[in-house]
């Protein structure tokens, strides 16, 4: 069972996104710190209804995120 989710953090306008890897999520916020607290809601829920042997994910996995710099 996997024990980390990651989510690949961009930024586009005033937006920042996380998008699941390998999890159908996805979630935005205006700053990196509510869209921490969102992502941490969007697994909670995701994880919620969800048989772990079915996901593979343990029940409280670990977070890694990825911020992509985009026009370096």
């Amino acid at each position: 069972m996997r024990q980390i989710i990651q989510f690949n953090i961009t930024k586009e306008g005033k937006w920042y996104t996380a998008e699941g890897i390998g999890i159908p999520v996805v979630t935005q916020a205006k700053t990196l710190q509510e869209l921490n607290k969102n992502i941490r809601e969007v697994v909670e829920l995701y994880l919620e209804d969800e048989d772990p042997a079915e996901t593979g994910i343990t029940p409280s996995p670990s977070v890694l995120v990825q911020y992509e710099l985009a026009n370096v």
